[in-house]
């Protein structure tokens, strides 16, 4: 699949995973989807090779390892940020650690041996290849078994954003992985309308369920569906909503036809070729039942982050294992309930029009009081999709338990401007006495900053901004 220094780096790490000597292996993974499917490929591999494994999921908002290191033991650390990386090599030597930051020049001589990373050889991890797909690859040289969990690393890929490709393809190795699943019969392509359980559910109740992208009066609004589209999705004849799936290209066409007008005439911001929005690759798996949360890849990403966001970590990592019974169950509740509870939100957030607040460099919504502070990442990501706020940077924030302000900046799509957004909020928060919380690559970051400090941090960040976009026309 792949060849050269990177070929060769994962097969001297599967080297070093052969010749672990303890008596255990603890995998440790961050706290988001793409962390624990890395660590179910790795963990579903040695476990194959008859290897003790302990999984744990470390959360997002301290990176914190308690309990001491243990001589018995062999580590592996899964998708935490390069930083947390660094510190964590100080006190576990006897360990690997595998991410797909983007690690600029300056910092890679800080990488030792026993960090496996893509940048290390020219290769793009925050485009081409997520932590899964590195772990996919790195258990196929442990076990030829694990074509099974291909379908893992799409997931993980999925999660992270890297669909950037024309109609949300994939470049890079994540390509060579979709291909590879594709021969062998484990991934279909559906390129379409992207509507959740299409293949499933009727019409207006898809299109009310789908997130990605979230379009305002449309998710949530079964009733506003029903309206829009009942001349080409109501069988008078059977008294029943047809499913999309059974509709003919003809019918396909008047459904995005109707969906583009309903956007165009209801919403701001609204781009000229509006059907690149909403047209885009599902990935399907077969195997799968086809009315079942983990059918098509964006929906098991989505009942990863419900067992993410409800702290039901074990039940994410048993489906990712294959458990298809009684959690399966308690997943497909989650997956519902979060749902649910992100429409109300995001649906909150656009109907009190007070709390959006646009100017020349950015988007600022206000969430406070709404928006718990452990939902503001996740609302953040699916904001960046929406049609509204395309080619926006988009500026969220919320207020913690604690009393301070949580503020998460993220590019949406369509973003044309390039430079390093992670850097940008490090500087400011260095002069305000903030601290940064997450980061996904160059183009999302969350912190906390102290709430008397909220518009000082907002004009350095606008400022901040400006000059990068000035300094890139």
């Amino acid at each position: 699949m792949i060849g050269g220094k990177f070929e060769d780096e994962l097969k001297l790490f599967c080297e070093k995973i052969n010749s672990i000597k303890e008596n255990e292996i603890h995998i440790l993974v961050s706290a988001n989807p793409d962390g624990i499917s890395a660590g179910s490929i790795l963990a579903d591999s040695l476990i194959k090779n008859n290897v003790k494994v302990s999984f744990r999921v470390i959360p997002n908002d301290t990176y914190e390892i308690s309990g001491a290191r243990r001589d018995d033991c062999f580590y592996i650390f899964i998708d935490f940020p390069s930083e947390s990386m660094l510190k964590f090599q100080k006190t576990f030597d006897n360990g690997i650690f595998i991410n797909h930051d983007l690690i600029s020049e300056n910092h890679l001589d800080q990488i030792n041996e026993d960090f496996l990373n893509p940048s290390k050889y020219g290769i793009k991890g925050n485009k081409e290849i997520s932590s899964s797909g590195i772990s996919y690859l790195l258990s196929t040289k442990l076990n030829g078994k694990n074509s099974n969990l291909i379908n893992l690393a799409i997931v993980g890929a999925l999660s992270e954003k890297q669909d950037i490709g024309q109609n949300r393809s994939f470049v890079g190795i994540n390509s060579e992985i979709i291909s590879v699943a594709q021969e062998n019969g484990l991934l279909k392509i559906d390129t379409g309308l992207m509507i959740t359980c299409k293949n499933s559910a009727p019409l207006p109740e898809a299109m009310a369920s789908t997130l990605t992208p979230f379009i305002y009066g449309i998710t949530g609004n079964k009733e506003n569906c029903q309206k829009i589209f009942r001349n080409v999705a109501f069988d008078n004849l059977k008294n029943k909503w047809r499913i999309y799936l059974n509709f003919s290209e003809d019918e396909k066409a008047i459904v995005l036809d109707s969906l583009s007008k309903f956007i165009a005439i209801s919403s701001k911001n609204v781009p000229e070729n509006i059907d690149k929005y909403l047209i885009g690759n599902s990935y399907i798996f077969p195997h799968e039942d086809i009315d079942s949360i983990v059918y098509d890849a964006r929906e098991f990403v989505l009942t990863l982050e419900a067992c993410i966001r409800y702290k039901k970590f074990g039940v994410g990592f048993a489906i990712c294992l294959g458990e298809r019974n009684r959690l399966f169950l308690e997943a497909e509740k989650m997956n519902y309930d979060l749902k649910k509870e992100l429409i109300n939100y995001i649906s909150k957030i656009f109907n009190e029009k007070w709390r959006i607040f646009e100017d020349d460099a950015c988007i600022f919504v206000n969430a406070e009081g709404i928006l718990r502070e452990d939902m503001i990442e996740f609302v953040s990501l699916i904001l960046s999709q929406t049609i509204t706020f395309n080619n926006k940077l988009l500026v969220i924030r919320t207020v913690t338990k604690d009393g301070n302000c949580k503020i998460t900046c993220i590019k949406c799509v369509g973003y044309r401007y390039e430079y390093n957004l992670v850097d940008l909020v490090k500087e400011d928060l260095l002069e305000i006495g903030g601290y940064l919380i997450s980061e996904i690559q160059s183009n999302y970051v969350s912190c906390i900053i102290p709430y008397h400090r909220i518009d000082n941090f907002l004009s350095k960040l606008k400022d901040g901004i400006i000059f990068c976009v000035s300094n890139r026309n």
